[in-house]
């Protein structure tokens, strides 16, 4: 179906639907593959830098396979989902324009499986339930603008025509065998190519974005390391801003506000028992000190460090509130890269 959106420019919108093959379909395989090697490189990651913060670096090797088995179950988990519950396949709608491409989840299954981890997680408590239930959700409709995109792999085979951005694949556009030709001239017209995007000299938000997820994990290694006695940081504390910190460079930056909530906890509790008293009566200490007049000159300098990585993560989440640091997801939806 088409009708004239624009009189004067004659642009038509393009509108189908196409029943998509899950198990048998490489690009569902490969993102399914890049989700769970990703997810299990974050914990292991994650976990490896609380490890070695804490000392214990013979648990190490069995966390690696611990993982791993666990993703793999998840990953068969999925397939038999796909396979059992879906039939092997669902439907989409998608609506091409002279703004971007729109792609709905048109499927009653893939619906109500997505209200019902909502409601299970809500009911339940568990996050993970909840969590995935909303992604899958927010992923029903997705709008990706012409802007940004910079590259197009048609396969006339399949009757696909696969977007890329500056860094990934966006959406994998999925056509009939009567408007494949129609759909693919219509993207044309839009997409900006490599070599424009060149000239224009806009580069790569990726680079920059793997940057600062090692100066995330860099800075969060003193907040796991261990103070002198009786200071003491709850080991949930870095793994919370941590977790917060990646995902406000990756997916959201209001994710800014519990990374803050995390260095505020963290800097009061210093000062909170920094600043309580004993009773001493030794050699050459006698009377009552605080805590911070306690602490000898050798052991300054891990305080001194903790702040500084307290305060990279300060202005890191205040830049990311304030806009002034993008988040990859953002510029993905907003067509900035």
């Amino acid at each position: 179906m088409s009708k004239n959106l624009n009189k004067e420019n004659v642009v038509k919108e393009i509108t189908w639907e196409k029943r998509v093959s899950l198990i048998t379909n490489r690009y569902v395989l490969q993102d399914f593959l890049k989700v769970f090697s990703l997810s299990y490189l974050i914990m292991v990651l994650l976990m490896g830098v609380i490890f070695l913060s804490q000392g214990d670096i013979e648990s190490i090797v069995p966390l690696l396979y611990m993982f791993a088995l666990v993703n793999a179950g998840l990953f068969i988990l999925c397939i038999l989902i796909m396979a059992l519950f879906f039939g092997n396949s669902f439907n989409l709608r998608f609506t091409l324009n002279n703004k971007g491409v729109l792609c709905e989840v048109i499927d009653r299954r893939a619906k109500m499986s997505s209200n019902v981890a909502i409601i299970v997680g809500l009911i339940t408590g568990r996050s993970g339930t909840l969590g995935a239930g909303l992604l899958a959700k927010s992923q029903e409709t997705t709008f990706i603008p012409w802007k940004g995109l910079i590259n197009l792999i048609p396969d006339e085979r399949q009757k696909t025509i696969a977007l890329r951005n500056s860094w990934r694949r966006v959406l994998v556009v999925y056509t009939s065998e009567s408007n494949y030709q129609e759909v693919l001239q219509h993207i044309n017209k839009y997409v900006v190519t490599l070599e424009e995007r060149k000239v224009k000299r806009i580069k790569s938000p990726l680079p920059g974005a793997l940057l600062q997820t090692f100066l995330i994990i860099l800075a969060s290694i003193p907040i796991f390391l261990e103070l002198p006695y009786p200071f003491k940081i709850d080991l949930l504390v870095p793994i919370f801003i941590l977790c917060f910190a990646q995902a406000t460079l990756w997916l959201n930056r209001f994710m800014a506000y519990p990374v803050l909530l995390g260095v505020v906890y963290s800097a009061l509790s210093i000062f909170y028992i920094g600043f309580q008293t004993q009773e001493l009566d030794y050699f050459s200490l006698k009377g009552t000190y605080t805590n911070f007049e306690l602490i000898s000159s050798w052991e300054w300098p891990s305080f001194i460090i903790l702040f500084i990585s307290l305060g990279y993560f300060t202005w890191f989440s205040l830049s990311a509130i304030k806009g002034k640091l993008g988040n990859m997801l953002e510029k993905d939806l907003s067509g900035e890269q």
